[in-house]
């Protein structure tokens, strides 16, 4: 097989191919109307500590975690429903829940807390979810068991940064492959002809 031949043929393979983002779904029959929505993909956990108490010691220990200052409140939501996702998180395939968030733009951040602990995470993709694995969460937190609820979820301004906004797959147009796989084509079988 000639060079012009292979490279073609690998060309036209990697147009072919299809970048998908890893995108989480709610797949918990109690979610009603929610079960089966996109919640994007799971957001990045930070770090996880005692519960701080009062909202100036919270902010005060996320700029201390984010090593930076100028973070502050947003809003906050208290008795959070979280439901089970299909992802596939760093433990089983049953340690990824996400909730309904409904943040301002440049609330990047998000603290999940419970009665005596508190997780800083970034949101990112679909802000209006709250996506986050309980395998990175310590048993303190008690997301592995039925009782667990969240207490509150602030939402956190970075004031440095705009949101984070996961880019949508990447999906080839059938035309343009088909137009350069058939010229593809009309080159092999003209240097077919010359040999």
């Amino acid at each position: 097989m000639n060079t012009l031949l292979k490279y073609s043929l690998a060309a036209l393979l990697g147009l072919g191919s299809v970048n998908i983002a890893s995108a989480a779904f709610i797949s918990d029959t109690t979610a009603g109307a929610l079960d089966g929505t996109n919640v994007g993909s799971i957001d990045t956990f930070i770090a996880e500590a005692a519960k701080a108490n009062g909202e100036a010691a919270e902010t005060a220990w996320v700029n201390l975690t984010l090593s930076t200052t100028g973070f502050t409140f947003d809003s906050k939501m208290s008795t959070v429903p979280y439901y089970l996702t299909d992802a596939i998180g760093y433990g089983t395939a049953l340690s990824v829940y996400a909730f309904a968030f409904n943040p301002a733009p440049g609330d990047d951040y998000f603290l999940i807390k419970n009665s005596t602990r508190m997780a800083l995470f970034r949101n990112l993709a679909d802000l209006d979810y709250g996506v986050f694995d309980t395998a990175l969460l310590s048993s303190d937190m008690k997301l592995l068991t039925d009782d667990f609820t969240i207490s509150h979820v602030s939402s956190i301004i970075d004031p440095n940064s705009t949101p984070v906004i996961e880019p949508g797959p990447t999906i080839p147009e059938p035309t343009s492959i088909y137009l350069i796989g058939t010229g593809l084509l009309g080159l092999f079988g003209a240097s077919l002809k010359k040999s």
